[in-house]
């Protein structure tokens, strides 16, 4: 005849410790499987994409921010990864992250675009007919932005060339 554990035995005790445990470590489990899918499919996409840093000084970085696109002939090469004023000169320090499958050649110029719709700010390397060198700018390099001027500096600039121009009439 089988004995029939009595409650509170050592088999009883044994076996709720080894559900217990096993409950734990399924719980750990899922736990590092939930933090490597994250990291995998959201927090960090960039996180095993190989990049190169560069840095880019614009007179005025208007709505960009960390995560700001980079763009080369339309195409999304890497991101802003930082922005920083410098109080002394008044400049902003962009550094962007390009992906090292793509070599920025010296013939492009960083230039800061705005989406009319949405406002979106862009960072465009667009080709400088000037310069002809198109060897790769070696990656930790600076580089001068180019940023266009917007409506608002427009105006003026019209406004000032209107006095002269009625004197002249």
């Amino acid at each position: 005849r089988r004995r029939e554990a009595e409650p509170g035995t050592e088999d009883d005790i044994m076996n709720d410790q080894a559900i217990r445990f096993r409950f734990g470590i399924f719980v750990l489990t899922a736990l590092i499987l939930l933090a490597v899918l994250t990291i995998l499919f959201g927090g960090f996409p960039n996180y095993f994409k190989r990049s190169d840093m560069y840095t880019i000084i614009f007179d005025n970085a208007h709505g960009v921010a960390p995560g700001t696109p980079v763009r080369r002939s339309g195409v999304r090469i890497g991101e802003a990864a930082s922005i920083k004023l410098n109080d002394e000169t008044g400049k902003v320090e962009v550094l962007i992250r390009i992906e090292d499958k793509h070599p920025l050649p010296k013939n492009e110029r960083p230039t800061l675009g705005q989406n009319l719709l949405g406002g979106e700010a862009t960072i465009a390397f667009l080709p400088d007919p000037k310069l002809a060198d198109r060897s790769p700018i070696l990656p930790n390099s600076v580089l001068l932005g180019v940023t266009p001027p917007d409506a608002g500096s427009l105006v003026q600039q019209t406004a000032d060339l209107m006095k002269p121009a009625q004197e002249a009439l």
